[in-house]
C-alpha cells in the first residue's frame, strides 16, 4: 500500500509540475537509426505504466508457481501419509505373521531416505521369517547403501537369519567380522556368546570370556550365565573330586557368592562322594548368599546331605522361615527325604509345597514315593489328588 501512495503522488507532481512552471520539456532516445522524442510527462507516464505491467505479470506468475508448488505438495503429503500407512500395515501384517505381505507393504513405502532404511531392515526381517534368504540379503544391502549407519544393525539380522536357518558356523562368522569393527560393542558380543552356547563351542567361549568382562554395558546377568555354562561343562568332564575342590580354589570372591557357582560345584562335589565339602558349601551359601536361591540349588540336588536336611528341618521349626519363600524351603526339604528316602516326609513336604504353588514335578516325585513305598493305586492318581 505503501509503494502505491507514493506512485500516485509522483505522478501527480510529474503532471503538476509543467502545468505550473509552464515548462512541459521532452526527451530524447537514439538507438541506432532509431529515435524517440517526446514529452517528458508523456515519458515519466509510459514507465510507470511499463512498471505497472511488470508487476501485474510477476504477480500472476507468482500465483502461477504457488499454485504449481501447492499441487506438488497436495501430491508428496498424499504419498507420505500412503507410505505412512504402509509402514503401520506393514508392521501388523509382520506381527501377525504374514510375512508375503509384510515385505511387500515394507518395501512400497520407501520414499524418504530415512524411512526407506528402516522399511528395507524391516522388510528383511519379513523375508528372514518366510525364508527368503535371498530377498532378506537384499534388503539389508540396500539399507547399507541408503545409510551406512545401519550396517550393525543389519548385521545383527544377518546373523540372526543364518541362526534361524541352523547355519551357526556362517553366523558366527558375520558376527566376528562385526566384532572386528565394533569390538566393544554389547549387542555383537552377547550375540556371539548366545551362538557360542547354542553351539556347545566352550573354547571360543572361553576366549570371548574376557572381552565380556571389559564391555561396560555388558549385563552381568549375562556374563554370570555365560560362566556358569562354562563350569558346569568343566565340571561334568572331570571325575577327580580333587581337580573340583581345586577349580572351586581358582574361583574369585567376587563368584563364589552366587548361588548358581556355589551350587554348581556343590552338587558336583556330592556327586563324587565330598559330602562334607558339599555340605560346606550349600552351608555357607546359606549364610552369605540369597536364601531363596540356595534352596533352589539344594532342591536339584539329588544326594543326601545329612548336615543340610538338619538346618533346613531347623529352619522350617524357627521364626527365620518367614526369611525365604515357604514353597521352596519346603520343595527343598522334600528333595533332601527322597534322596535319604525318608518318602513319608517327602511326601508331606511336597504336599505343602504344592498348596502354596504346586508343580508339576512335585506329582511326578510324589507318584515316585508312592511307587518306592509299593503303594502303586496312589501312585497312579491323576496329578492333584496325589497331594
Amino acid at each position: 500500500m505503501k509503494n502505491v501512495i507514493l506512485s500516485l503522488l509522483f505522478c501527480a507532481a510529474v503532471i503538476a509540475a509543467p502545468l505550473v512552471v509552464d515548462k512541459h520539456g521532452y526527451v530524447y532516445i537514439s538507438v541506432g537509426d532509431y529515435t524517440i522524442e517526446t514529452s517528458l510527462l508523456v515519458a515519466v507516464i509510459g514507465i510507470l505504466l511499463l512498471y505497472a505491467l511488470m508487476a501485474v505479470t510477476f504477480r500472476i506468475l507468482g500465483k502461477i508457481f504457488r499454485a504449481h508448488r501447492s499441487i506438488r505438495s497436495f501430491f508428496g503429503r498424499r504419498r507420505e501419509e500412503s507410505a505412512k500407512e504402509n509402514l503401520y500395515f506393514g508392521l501388523i501384517a509382520l506381527l501377525e505373521h504374514r510375512y508375503e505381505e509384510a515385505q511387500h507393504l515394507l518395501i512400497s513405502c520407501t520414499h524418504s531416505k530415512h524411512r526407506s532404511v528402516a522399511s528395507y531392515i524391516i522388510a528383511a526381517e519379513a523375508a528372514a521369517k518366510n525364508g527368503n534368504e535371498q530377498e532378506c540379503l537384499d534388503c539389508l544391502g540396500r539399507a547399507r547403501e541408503l545409510e551406512p549407519r545401519s550396517d550393525l544393525a543389519c548385521t545383527l539380522l544377518e546373523s540372526g537369519l543364518y541362526a534361524r536357518a541352523g547355519k551357526y558356523e556362517k553366523a558366527i562368522d558375520v558376527l566376528e567380522q562385526a566384532a572386528k569393527i565394533y569390538p566393544l560393542h554389547p549387542a555383537v558380543s552377547r550375540s556371539l556368546a548366545d551362538l557360542c552356547l547354542i553351539c556347545k563351542d566352550y573354547e571360543r567361549m572361553r576366549e570371548l570370556l574376557p572381552q565380556l568382562k571389559n564391555i561396560r554395558n555388558f549385563r552381568y546377568e549375562d556374563y554370570l550365565r555365560i560362566l556358569a555354562t562354562l563350569y558346569r561343562h568343566d565340571l561334568e568332564e572331570t571325575s577327580d573330586a580333587d581337580r573340583v575342590a581345586s577349580m572351586w580354589a581358582e574361583v574369585s570372591r567376587s563368584f563364589r557368592k552366587e548361588p548358581v557357582i556355589r551350587g554348581l560345584f556343590a552338587r558336583r562335589m556330592a556327586e563324587l562322594g565330598r559330602i562334607r565339602e558339599a555340605e560346606d558349601l550349600f552351608e555357607e551359601g546359606f549364610r552369605k548368599a540369597d536364601i531363596d536361591s540356595m534352596l533352589d540349588e539344594v532342591a536339584s540336588c539329588s544326594v543326601a546331605l545329612p548336615s543340610v536336611r538338619n538346618y533346613l528341618v531347623l529352619l522350617e521349626c524357627s521364626s527365620d522361615r518367614n526369611k525365604c519363600s515357604q514353597d521352596k524351603l519346603y520343595r527343598a526339604l522334600a528333595n533332601q527325604f527322597l534322596a535319604a528316602c525318608d518318602y513319608p516326609s517327602s511326601i508331606e513336604r511336597f504336599r505343602k509345597a504344592i498348596a502354596i504353588s504346586p508343580l508339576n514335578e512335585d506329582y511326578v516325585k510324589i507318584s515316585k514315593c508312592y511307587e518306592a513305598e509299593r503303594l502303586l493305586d496312589k501312585a497312579a492318581v491323576p496329578g492333584p489328588d496325589r497331594a
